[in-house]
């Protein structure tokens, strides 16, 4: 009876500990989520998010420095920025290009980057990531339904089918 007990423990340890990473990454969304609207907000995602070099912190790292670039006046600064941006998802996506997440945000980077700027040279590729490996439960689905729905490089079919499987 005891060692029940001692393996109903250890498994209720488990399976409600959460680590402190997922924490961390729960407030990167949340304050990703702000900064799309507030530019108030992304300097707590850019301080949030370089606490680590995983590829989803770099992402997100990588997010902030082109919402830093929307909100930039200066175009030099703008410009500076946004190659910033690009060279952090590029790495994020090297270290980890399964991740939807990650492909994700490199993908909205780059449709929303001027053609001149030269920094969407992975658009048709992770479209075609995005397209196939679409699933319901992601953790900023709400956000991609939103662009997606909005997004004028897919097709209505691609758009249907990505806001059907998100």
């Amino acid at each position: 009876m005891r060692k029940y007990i001692t393996v109903l423990l250890l498994v209720f340890v488990f399976v409600s500990w959460k680590s402190p990473d997922s924490e961390r990454l729960k407030n990167i969304r949340l304050s990703y989520t702000k900064a799309l609207k507030s530019a108030k907000a992304i300097n707590q995602l850019s301080r949030l998010s370089s606490a680590e070099k995983t590829a989803i912190f770099l992402a997100y790292q990588g997010t902030s420095k082109a919402l830093e670039a929307r909100n930039s006046n200066w175009p030099s600064t703008k410009i500076s920025l946004a190659k910033e941006a690009y060279s952090l998802l590029n790495i994020a996506v090297t270290k980890d290009p399964k991740n939807y997440e990650v492909r994700f945000l490199r993908y909205s980077f780059e449709c929303e980057t001027p053609t001149w700027l030269d920094l969407n040279a992975h658009i048709a590729k992770d479209e075609r990531f995005l397209l196939s490996h679409a699933k319901k439960g992601l953790p900023i689905a709400g956000v991609m339904r939103a662009y997606f729905s909005k997004n004028e490089k897919l097709n209505p079919k691609e758009k249907q089918k990505l806001l059907n499987r998100l």
